[in-house]
């Protein structure tokens, strides 16, 4: 007989996701289906309800995928600290070479979501999950990195990431003009 045909179901629900966030790239998330996603994901509408029975559960693994995404990412960006970063540098070079294409495009989806936040609870307290997660992540890293409790430094950092990150959402913002703009944030604070 054939083998049965193995399906890994991480990267099928990695694919669903990236699906949707192309999705929302092209038209308002209110708008988008679960018919457009599965069509998207070259997937049946039933076999997408097979992963995510709902958009909303959906809405919640693109949460979860962009928090783990993102604390990574932070993780990363501050093992190369050290003693004698200038940190105004550091901000600008490191932290727009973090922020690829690919952010831009998940803060054009996120944007939407945190919209969607502001009227649904659930989505609400996924998205105050979400920052306080960043938030643990960021501070973990930097008192790892400096050995003392960098509470305040890694929510100021957040804020300022999230900052920037909605300012690009309309492609305001070059990487140019945000090392720019982290220059003079670092001399301002000199």
């Amino acid at each position: 007989g054939r083998m049965p045909k193995v399906v890994d179901r991480a990267q099928v629900q990695l694919d669903i996701l990236l699906a949707f966030q192309s999705c929302v790239q092209e038209k308002p998330l209110l708008k988008v289906t679960m018919r457009d996603i599965a069509a998207k994901a070259n997937m049946t509408h039933v076999n997408v309800l097979h992963y995510y029975r709902s958009k909303e559960a959906l809405i919640d693994a693109y949460i979860q995928y962009i928090t783990e995404l993102y604390s990574k990412a932070f993780e990363h960006w501050v093992e190369g600290i050290d003693e004698d970063t200038n940190m105004g540098e550091y901000l600008g070079e490191k932290f727009v070479e973090m922020l690829g294409r690919d952010s831009f495009v998940h803060s054009q989806v996120f944007t939407q979501v945190y919209v969607l936040g502001i009227y649904d609870e659930r989505t609400h307290a996924a998205i105050q999950k979400t920052y306080g997660a960043w938030e643990e992540s960021l501070n973990m890293t930097l008192r790892k990195k400096f050995g003392t409790d960098m509470a305040k430094e890694a929510k100021s950092l957040l804020v300022l990431i999230e900052g920037i990150l909605l300012y690009s959402t309309n492609e305001a913002l070059s990487k140019s003009q945000a090392k720019a703009v982290l220059a003079h944030l670092a001399q301002l604070s000199a």
